[in-house]
């Protein structure tokens, strides 16, 4: 053996150096869910609530007269598509109350 490779380790295989960069350290999560309080729970829920009425407030109309044009073939326009556009609110707001929380 010689001097030069009694001296330098050799390098793993597999494995690459990360190249040194002037970014600072990303920094961890300081709440997580086992450690989320209550606080932030019923926060979560009520804007997930809000925009689920919100959502289903202002899109109802549409989803109904969309829903009833297709079932009763006739233009989506038609007068007759929006004579009871809230009906079905409640159930629209909680499908879309529950697929805003999950998002």
């Amino acid at each position: 053996m010689n001097k030069c490779e009694e001296t330098t380790p050799a390098a793993p295989t597999g494995q690459r150096k990360r190249p040194r960069t002037n970014a600072a350290p990303r920094r961890r999560a300081t709440s997580t869910p086992a450690t989320a309080g209550k606080g932030q729970t019923s926060a979560a829920l009520a804007c997930g609530l809000g925009a689920g009425v919100v959502q289903a407030g202002l899109l109802n109309p549409f989803d109904r007269a969309l829903y009833l044009s297709v079932k009763e073939k006739r233009p989506f326009l038609h007068r007759e598509n929006f004579t009871r556009p809230y009906q079905g609110f409640l159930q629209s707001v909680g499908g879309r109350a529950v697929s805003g929380g999950l998002f």
